[in-house]
């Protein structure tokens, strides 16, 4: 048998019948051409004298597919029936990122190790001055550091009291106006609140720490923790001697007035 070959070609398909294979294709991308796809396919039908025919129906576009079954199924020749199989559009294959995509997800990779290192290293830095910090001598809670709180509390408020006055007025006294008694009493008050807030910060920073299970990661021990608290209730014992003291004071010039 001679080969025939039947081809008709349009802008946006191709329509091939090939005999010895007896199968006819279809390629069709747009809806308008759907008409003329089924009268081929019933031209080549209706010329074929073999009633076995297979039509390959290939849909380039997903929208049509279910289009071409429903009319192949109703475009059926009755002295010559074709046989039907209709072939999805085949996916497409995962797109390859292009060079710019690759360089986006390299730098975002960057940022994100960066940012992840610069917080480490903030907090990191936090922890050690807040260890440093702990260190030094001149700091008003080390205020008659040889006794223990304890030991403070056996003392009478009143000898206390006068004692811490005496000392803030050396520890913060002003050479240039001698008389000055006010302006100690504010640097100290400055003083004592911001160690208070050094310590609370230290000791904050450190509980959020343990609360993300992070803690082994940063430079402090347990010695740290408890010096810090021990200083801190230091602090609140002598600020309470000082603001009694004002309490006081404001209160017995409020009388003599």
């Amino acid at each position: 048998m001679h080969k025939l070959l039947y081809c008709i070609f349009l802008p946006s398909f191709i329509f091939a019948l090939e005999p010895p294979s007896q199968e006819l294709q279809v390629a069709s991308k747009t809806s308008q051409e759907l008409q003329t796809i089924i009268t081929a396919i019933q031209q080549a039908a209706l010329q074929s004298k073999d009633s076995s025919h297979v039509v390959n129906v290939i849909v380039c576009g997903p929208q049509l597919h279910q289009k071409v079954q429903v009319a192949l199924q109703s475009a059926q020749v009755v002295n010559n029936p074709i046989q039907t199989n209709i072939n999805p559009p085949n996916k497409p294959h995962p797109k390859t990122k292009s060079s710019a995509q690759l360089k986006y997800t390299h730098i975002h990779s960057y940022w994100k190790w960066y940012s992840a290192l610069s917080i480490y290293s903030c907090i990191a830095i936090s922890i050690i001055k807040g260890n440093r910090f702990l260190q030094r001598d001149n700091l008003l809670a080390h205020w008659k550091k040889h006794c223990t709180i304890k030991e403070l509390q056996t003392i009478p408020i009143t000898t206390l009291t006068k004692e811490l006055l005496r000392d803030i007025q050396l520890r913060y006294h002003n050479p240039r106006n001698p008389t000055d008694s006010i302006a100690p009493l504010i640097q100290f008050s400055k003083a004592i609140e911001h160690e208070k807030t050094e310590l609370a910060r230290y000791l904050g920073l450190i509980k959020f720490l343990k609360k993300c299970w992070i803690s082994k990661l940063f430079p402090f021990r347990e010695s740290h923790i408890e010096k810090a608290q021990y200083l801190e209730q230091r602090l609140d014992f002598i600020n309470h001697l000082f603001i009694s003291w004002s309490a006081n004071n404001n209160f017995n010039q409020m009388v003599k007035t």
